[in-house]
């Protein structure tokens, strides 16, 4: 972040990331043996190159302008067990402007736009060890928003808000195999949110803080998986793409709040989360997010130095993108424990249980979590 003179700055970022795995499937349950044509060994080599620029500029008093570019280089590199090599790659690029400007003593309004672009670049099959590609298609998207803040006492504030925004499909979405599992389908169309939010937000006493938000969306272009057919061979599994179903409405409610009283710390969270497809085709069930999620932290400091954390999350049931049925994997809770001594001030060493009561829960069917776990973490800040 560089200040130039009053009013004026520009924040910068570049990053690389990058990630290599291995995937091993075995003919069953007992890890030992290859011979099924669903069996295979597949290593991952995937990176990531990007960077941001953002310049702000005093718009007119008490008011902000700001200026943004983004661009960023996905590559994803697979290669079976003596095959030759995949790639696939993503280069997406955005510029944006948005402006923060008073309207009336204790009301804002903001306004912002953006032009994204995916280009496509390359995309090999392989089922076909990259001889052969994927058809590609580049694809534009222009995004905006428009909201208004409204200051009540000076700490708590009234916002609302409407926007227009999209999501590419991503290169899972669109050219995975899914282990065996799935039909690639490139030609996914990106989706469409339209979003009218309004809520209170700010600090309410000395002690808390927190806001409380309603929300209603309409997303064009859903992506969703679907089954499209049984496996002929061992394991008869069902067979699922990603498609773009239709029309979607969600509505939801989220909470959240945080405490802090002599030596107490506590957060509360809560999100409600109904989706609808209104236009589609039927038999078709929306996957993956419970309509509840709550998540309770509390803390204390124990002595200067030391301090404890309890934590609780829950999840109510959800439809398991598995079966192809639509059938409910289970709600589930569980505890966590963690206790911590701040050594000095760049050195601390945290121990923690997750999981405390080992509750046997799956994210989706077949997919079990963690059961109880420990950690000894030692954290040094520079």
């Amino acid at each position: 972040l560089t200040n130039f003179t009053s009013g004026y700055s520009l924040k910068t970022r570049a990053y690389y990331d990058s990630f290599e795995n291995q995937l091993k499937r075995y003919d069953d349950a007992s890890y030992t043996t290859q011979f099924f044509p669903f069996a295979f060994t597949s290593s991952y080599d995937d990176d990531t190159w990007g960077g941001s620029v953002e310049l702000s500029v005093p718009a007119i008093e008490n008011g902000e302008l700001k200026f943004a570019a983004f661009a960023k280089l996905d590559t994803h590199r697979e290669t079976p067990l003596n095959g030759p090599t995949s790639k696939m790659q993503d280069l997406t690029t955005s510029i944006a402007t948005s402006i923060r400007v008073p309207l009336m003593p204790r009301l804002t309004g903001v306004a912002g736009f953006s032009y994204d672009h995916r280009d496509a670049r390359r995309a090999d099959d392989p089922a076909f060890g990259g001889a052969v590609a994927f058809p590609t298609e580049n694809q534009d998207a222009f995004n905006w928003q428009f909201g208004a803040e409204y200051d009540l006492t000076g700490k708590i504030q009234l916002y609302s808000g409407v926007s227009q925004k999209t999501r590419f499909a991503s290169m899972y979405e669109r050219y995975s195999y899914r282990l065996g599992n799935g039909l690639p389908n490139p030609g996914l169309e990106a989706e469409e949110l339209l979003t009218i939010e309004a809520g209170i937000r700010g600090r309410f006493t000395d002690w808390l803080t927190g806001s409380a938000g309603l929300f209603w969306g309409k997303a064009d272009n859903y992506i969703q998986s679907v089954t499209v057919g049984v496996n002929p061979m061992p394991p008869f599994n069902p067979i699922t793409q990603n498609q773009n179903v239709g029309e979607v409405e969600l509505s939801g409610v989220e909470l959240d709040f945080s405490a802090k009283y002599d030596w107490f710390t506590g957060r509360l969270a809560y999100t409600y989360l109904d989706r609808e497809l209104t236009q589609g085709p039927g038999g078709v069930f929306l996957f993956g997010t419970p309509d509840h999620k709550i998540d309770v932290e509390a803390g204390a400091t124990l002595a200067e130095d030391f301090y404890t954390l309890a934590t609780f999350a829950y999840r109510s049931d959800k439809m398991t993108s598995d079966t192809g049925t639509g059938d409910p994997v289970g709600g589930y809770s569980f505890f966590g424990l963690k206790a911590g001594w701040n050594i000095n001030d760049t050195n601390t060493v945290e121990i923690a249980a997750q999981n405390l009561f080992d509750k046997l829960y799956e994210y989706d069917n077949g997919y079990p979590g963690v059961g109880r776990s420990y950690s000894i973490t030692y954290r040094v800040e520079f």
